[in-house]
């Protein structure tokens, strides 16, 4: 590393020693070391405080690393089970972005993992394993991953499979399914159809476009149907994804084909400004249409630093769980009961 950039890095680390638990965690992620448990575990608790101070309506949960800081959660719900994927992300440090499982009867008493079902290969800065999803096939529960390496000028993306083994109880061995060096494969999320073929969705970022496609063919990247988002305003652009199949969040209707997406698009021109949209496709086509805009109440748009991935709550009433960055940069989960405000 030349003079300059680390002069660069330390110049920014001096620039944060007003956020002191952010400042010693970047120490930390320079020197490529873990944050010792028991210090993440204080000062978690000292966010929790400031949490109930601001009567903020956090969903909480504890990480495998003690910070209690996560984003991009996705959701299933199977065999009477709640099943939660997210990856910790304190104070956005990417080297603790290792997926994670929660199951449990409900969200309030969901057992917490010992580790993740797969960590990095090193631990260090530019690997990240980012995006998980779930998909249920007839009574089988896969949970995928998006995979980032940065490696020089490029940066190599896999998109990742694991599937859950019920009889004994534990999650298999990660298996390829795609692989990309020019796209990012953004956010993706998988719907089996009632024949058992997997529909491969996520947010394209070829010519800087961050386009929604879809495609149903294995290993390299080379075929994609690229998707209209009728509705979606034209100073925003596409960030993440949470999509489902209708049947599969609200339990009700006989359209099995009919899917929900949410997403999450962020200003071109502002890049904290975010808007959540409902939109209804089908897994036939390839055109969304918006219905209606989640509405975020004032707090949390005045909290919300940077948004993340959001998904739907499987228990009929339609709620969504959002993940973001915050001011002091921690990373939060909160519930949306999502009272639909009309476009």
């Amino acid at each position: 590393m030349s003079i300059i950039a680390i002069a660069k890095k330390i110049i920014s680390l001096l620039g944060t020693l007003n956020n002191p638990f952010y400042f010693l965690y970047r120490v930390c992620h320079y020197l490529n070391k873990d944050m010792p448990h028991w210090i993440a575990m204080s000062i978690y608790k000292n966010n929790l405080k400031e949490y109930k101070e601001d009567c903020s309506e956090d969903y909480l949960i504890d990480t495998y690393d003690g910070s209690g800081q996560a984003v991009h959660p996705d959701m299933a719900y199977l065999n009477n089970q709640y099943w939660l994927v997210i990856t910790p992300y304190p104070y956005g440090m990417e080297e603790y972005e290792n997926p994670c499982i929660y199951h449990g009867e409900d969200l309030k008493n969901l057992i917490c993992p010992h580790a993740p079902i797969v960590i990095q290969r090193k631990h260090t800065q530019g690997v990240h394993l980012s995006d998980p999803c779930f998909a249920v096939n007839g009574n089988k529960l896969y949970c995928y991953y998006r995979e980032s390496e940065r490696k020089g000028n490029r940066e190599e993306n896999t998109i990742w499979e694991i599937q859950y083994n019920e009889s004994e109880k534990k999650w298999g061995e990660a298996s390829l399914l795609l692989d990309s060096i020019d796209d990012k494969i953004l956010s993706p999320a998988m719907i089996f159809d009632d024949d058992g073929k997997l529909c491969i969705y996520y947010v394209s970022t070829l010519n800087n476009k961050y386009t929604l496609v879809s495609t149903i063919s294995n290993g390299v990247v080379n075929k994609v149907t690229e998707h209209n988002i009728i509705g979606m305003p034209q100073d925003y652009y596409l960030w993440h994804i949470g999509i489902k199949r209708a049947i599969d969040i609200y339990d009700s209707g006989n359209d099995t084909d009919m899917l929900k997406g949410l997403f999450l698009i962020k200003s071109i021109k502002n890049r904290s400004k975010m808007k959540l949209f409902e939109a209804e496709g089908n897994l036939s086509g390839s055109s969304w249409q918006i219905t209606n805009e989640v509405e975020i109440s004032n707090w949390l748009l005045k909290e919300i630093a940077f948004p993340y991935k959001s998904c739907y709550i499987s228990n009929g009433r339609g709620e969504i769980m959002l993940s973001f960055c915050d001011k002091n940069h921690r990373y939060r989960l909160i519930i949306i009961n999502n009272k639909q405000k009309l476009i």
